[in-house]
């Protein structure tokens, strides 16, 4: 078996890195402190060895692997277990209206702040969009497809392809049928959610040793001049993400939820990290669940928020994305767009991120949508490709951000927010 020695080299570099977080956690240090140290460490490992994190990337994958493993179960267990609580089962009506509508709202609240800031800074102007002969555009679902795949058909096959919103409604029908059985059911419920939360407080812990990893890997695989090209899209598309992660979603729980944010950025600090990570809002579920019941959310509602966030809304990939490369596109070929276009772009958005609810690979087929609804050129999606990656991983703090706001929200109206505990 060949061994790489500079990939080698960097692995020990990273198992030394590794060692100090160890020291700094029996130290005592706050484990944000820890992950944000090890953000840093994993910048510096990846830029010392480009392209060659090859022995590195496992550690984070298999944290990831671990993470999503338990993303099935801990929502089938959060789900039943929160309606065998539920003394009126038609709460699950207003929880659910209320979650689509302040999923919603963000996104599209995103995609208004994407359009002004593209439009001012008049992105795409020095790009150069050549047609694409060999590119395929994704199939978007027509809507009786995607209204077929919210219900479960073969929970075993969904749950392999986490079509999260079927397993809810799966685990809605479980729940509602334990309520009519006896309680040895309901006790069996309850212990087995004891023991997927104890697993996932277990994983938790191992969360700055694999953002060291991942961020040394994305890091060393994104090399300056596959992004130089598109780097004006690449700082945009952060800033826009980061205006709407920080500025609207704080906006929203001063002014509607009457809260202060403070608490929740400092209590979703690990879902955050690691959404920026690995890139995966499901692969969060599980973190961005622990971190919505410290802030004191009733599980009732984080059981259906949560999990909804990871398909639906989405900000950043079905609202801010779109509108970024839908303004690069227009300005890069001097498209005329009148105000009402741009209206109905934001429509769109809107409209889109509900009807592509368990669809995979959102942020592309959530653009793919949008652009063929707008009766734009598809070659953009091809042309933004190394930047995709590296953008992504704000696009995913941002959605997951989203789905917490929505929680928050949705808990405070239903006076299902322990005020005292939100603010501990």
């Amino acid at each position: 078996m060949y061994l790489d020695k500079i990939c080698l080299l960097g692995l020990l570099i990273a198992l030394f890195f590794i060692y100090i977080l160890v020291v700094l956690k029996k130290k005592n240090i706050d484990f944000g402190y820890r992950t944000i140290i090890a953000m840093f460490l994993g910048i510096i490992l990846g830029a010392i060895f480009p392209q060659k994190m090859e022995y590195v990337y496992p550690i984070g994958k298999i944290y990831i692997g671990f993470i999503t493993a338990m993303v099935i179960p801990l929502l089938f267990i959060s789900v039943v277990s929160s309606i065998i609580h539920l003394k009126d089962i038609s709460r699950l009506k207003n929880i659910g209206l209320k979650a689509v509508f302040w999923l919603t709202l963000n996104t599209i609240l995103a995609s208004i702040l994407a359009l002004i800031i593209c439009l001012l800074t008049n992105i795409g102007q020095n790009i150069t969009i050549n047609v694409t002969e060999d590119y395929v555009a994704r199939e978007v679902p027509n809507i009786t497809e995607v209204i077929i795949d919210l219900f479960p058909q073969n929970i075993f096959v969904d749950a392999y392809n986490n079509k999260i919103v079927s397993i809810i409604t799966f685990s809605i029908l479980i729940g509602i049928s334990i309520l009519y059985v006896n309680n040895k059911i309901k006790d069996f419920i309850l212990d087995c959610q004891a023991i997927i939360n104890k697993a996932i407080s277990i994983l938790v812990e191992f969360t700055p040793y694999a953002v060291l990893s991942l961020i040394a890997t994305s890091v060393a695989n994104n090399s300056i001049d596959k992004l130089l090209p598109l780097i004006s899209v690449l700082i945009i598309s952060y800033i826009i993400c980061i205006v709407h992660l920080f500025g609207i979603n704080s906006i929203l729980l001063l002014i509607c939820g009457k809260i202060n944010p403070k608490y929740f950025f400092k209590k979703m600090f690990t879902a955050l990290t690691t959404a920026f990570t690995s890139q995966s809002s499901v692969a969060t579920l599980p973190i961005t669940i622990k971190c919505l019941d410290n802030m004191g959310v009733d599980k009732s509602v984080y059981s259906f928020t949560a999990p909804l966030g990871t398909t639906m809304g989405m900000p950043a990939c079905a609202g801010i994305w779109p509108v970024v490369l839908a303004v690069v596109c227009i300005n890069s070929l001097n498209i005329e767009y009148s105000i009402s276009q741009y209206i109905l772009l934001i429509i769109i958005t809107g409209i889109v991120s509900i009807g592509t609810v368990g669809v995979p690979g959102t942020s592309t087929i959530t653009t793919t949508a949008i652009f063929t609804a707008m009766g734009l050129p598809l070659d953009v999606i091809v042309i933004t490709t190394p930047i995709s990656m590296v953008v992504d991983m704000i696009r995913t703090a941002t959605n997951v951000a989203g789905a917490g706001v929505s929680s928050i929200m949705v808990a405070k109206s239903e006076n299902k927010l322990n005020l005292q505990k939100y603010k501990s």
